[in-house]
């Protein structure tokens, strides 16, 4: 499954979409983060900045207010779900 699907998913009231809420709990919450690290790192790269990844994952995790730990969970969870991560 890729990342637009799962979130087709859990936006629309069915029962995997509430069997992937009562396994993952903040999955939309860490979709929605991811999608922004992503966002981050295009920008990074048009601005031909060197790092890309780490400074976009600097930039989310200050915005966000999270650790690097978390950071990588939310990367290890959405990476069990999806293809395209």
């Amino acid at each position: 499954m890729t990342r637009t699907d799962l979130k087709k998913k859990l936006e629309q009231p069915a029962p995997e979409s509430r069997r992937l809420y009562r396994n993952y709990p903040h999955l939309y919450r860490d979709l929605i983060l991811w999608e922004d690290y992503l966002q981050c790192v295009a920008q990074k790269q048009k601005e031909k900045i060197h790092a890309t990844k780490a400074r976009a994952r600097n930039a989310v995790l200050d915005y966000y207010g999270i650790s690097e730990k978390t950071f990588y969970a939310i990367r290890r969870t959405l990476r069990s779900l999806c293809s395209d991560v």
